[in-house]
């Protein structure tokens, strides 16, 4: 959540979220468990450009 910048909305509710705020939290979530294989379907969709840089990077 600090990578991403958004560990200030852990106590908020996921229905308050931005397109862009849910997005990163599935991402989050999805990269947890360190799993081997991970199928996304359009991830970097509804993220502004930095978000989208630092994601391509962590992925």
């Amino acid at each position: 959540m600090k990578v991403l910048g958004i560990e200030h909305a852990y106590e908020s509710r996921l229905s308050s979220f931005s397109k862009g705020m849910k997005q990163k939290v599935v991402i989050i979530s999805s990269l947890i468990y360190n799993p081997d294989i991970l199928f996304l379907d359009e991830p970097l969709s509804g993220l502004d450009a930095n978000s989208v840089l630092l994601i391509k990077e962590i992925l």
